[in-house]
């Protein structure tokens, strides 16, 4: 007779559980009474199935439990005696819980309303793209020169425009319980709860400078660590500066700045590794903007150290470098001896006229 796995199951819990094989042989026969199996042979099958629960049970957990992946289709091969000899698990990554992130958000302060500062407006623009910030690997205290430097630059002159830029790897994973980045590459694991209270204090502090002095707007920038988290960022910092700078949210790899004469192209650019194929989706994705500059500039991250290509056909591309903490990847890759350093832009109506090594 063919026992069903529900039965086994409910037996071999049982047996956990500290029943004796005679009471969990007489509720078998309740359940299976045309069984002709005797209480000696139910003893001998009730062992095996144990065995075999538990190998299966451990295999679906070595393959599974480690980084909160669930199976999510098994194909299996057994032998004669029923064992499995192979397993083939399609996995799936369990979605974080959110509970974490939501209360510390809810724990952010509001902020009041900035007034101007008194002064003459300059006319230039402020780009600040600090990309490959990696909060988790990096903190609050290790960027804590940075953002009194960055400070002092924005204090210096009333601007006419500043551009921030948020995202490209603001955060090194991309989930709270797990390393993971968006895309599943397991990576170091960080405090994620404090790395977002650490973007918070760096952020809030940087925006209520650049408010008091310049017509602000924030940019969203994706990147392939922590992109969901970092648009949840930032409609926490739309939420709190609500009505005294510009926001564009929009998600899409690669995006522009047009002002006066002066074209920013900015995207993570993790896909694109040749300078003239970033050149040449930049200038088909935003004709008009391009066409009608002076300056052409595109700024990009991810490669955690600097690197220009050209002046062709008055086009620059940029990879930017961070001031970051060595990571594992970086490590890896060799980019240990790469400067520490952020890089700010500072242009006038028709040209770059500084580039602030911060």
């Amino acid at each position: 007779m063919l026992i069903d796995e529900r039965t086994k199951r409910l037996c071999v819990d049982m047996k956990i559980e500290g029943h004796t094989p005679r009471e969990i042989y007489r509720r078998f026969r309740e359940i299976c009474p045309q069984s002709a199996m005797s209480l000696d042979t139910f003893k001998r099958k009730l062992r095996l199935w144990r065995e075999k629960m538990a190998y299966d049970e451990g295999l679906l957990e070595s393959a599974n439990l480690e980084y909160n992946f669930t199976p999510n289709a098994s194909t299996v091969q057994v032998n004669s005696e029923g064992k499995v000899v192979q397993a083939w698990i399609k996995q799936r990554v369990n979605e974080p819980d959110a509970a974490e992130l939501i209360s510390a958000i809810a724990q952010f302060p509001k902020v009041g309303w900035i007034t101007p500062r008194a002064g003459e407006v300059t006319g230039r623009l402020l780009e600040i793209p600090l990309f490959d910030l990696h909060f988790g690997i990096s903190d609050g205290e290790y960027y804590k020169e940075t953002l009194r430097d960055i400070l002092s630059l924005i204090e210096s002159k009333k601007w006419e425009r500043i551009e921030v830029i948020v995202g490209q790897d603001l955060f090194h994973n991309a989930a709270l319980s797990y390393p993971r980045t968006e895309k599943g590459t397991i990576i170091d694991k960080v405090d994620m709860k404090k790395a977002y209270t650490d973007a918070r204090d760096f952020y809030f502090s940087l925006l209520k400078c650049c408010i008091a002095n310049g017509n602000t707007c924030v940019h969203f920038s994706s990147g392939n660590h922590s992109e969901t988290i970092e648009w949840f960022f930032v409609q926490v910092l739309k939420a709190a500066f609500e009505g005294q700078c510009e926001f564009d949210d929009e998600i899409r790899p690669r995006k522009c700045i047009k002002w006066h004469e002066v074209f920013i192209g900015y995207g993570h650019c993790e896909e694109l590794k040749n300078p003239k194929d970033i050149r040449c989706a930049f200038t088909i994705e935003f004709p008009m903007e391009f066409a009608y500059a002076k300056v052409r500039e595109i700024h990009c991250g991810h490669l955690h150290k600097e690197f220009k290509d050209g002046d062709e056909s008055g086009i620059v591309v940029r990879r930017l470098s961070t001031k970051n903490r060595i990571d594992g990847w970086s490590e890896k890759m060799g980019y240990v001896g790469a400067h520490k350093r952020f890089m700010l832009f500072e242009y006038s109506y028709d040209r770059l006229t500084e580039i602030h090594y911060i």
